[in-house]
């Protein structure tokens, strides 16, 4: 029960991060507090409970790309000095 919850909660936050990718940051340390409790609760814990709050980091990024708030050329430039 606690697993389905969890992986929901970082479901819902994944999509919430992708469509406003300015709560990215928060919801990714929200799921991270809440990663390893969830971890040591759920017996035999899967390998990828490790991984939650890398997801809703990818769609903060894919998310800032897709609005246009962020672009590849600015990215580019700022490490091709």
């Amino acid at each position: 029960m606690i697993l389905f919850s969890f992986l929901g909660f970082t479901l819902a936050a994944f999509v919430l991060s992708l469509f406003r990718w300015r709560w990215g940051p928060f919801l990714m340390i929200l799921v991270g507090m809440l990663q390893d409790p969830v971890r040591k609760l759920v017996p035999g814990a899967p390998g990828y409970l490790t991984l939650p709050a890398a997801t809703i980091w990818a769609a903060t990024v894919l998310g800032a790309f897709v609005s246009g708030s962020a672009s590849w050329q600015g990215f580019r430039n700022h490490y091709n000095h």
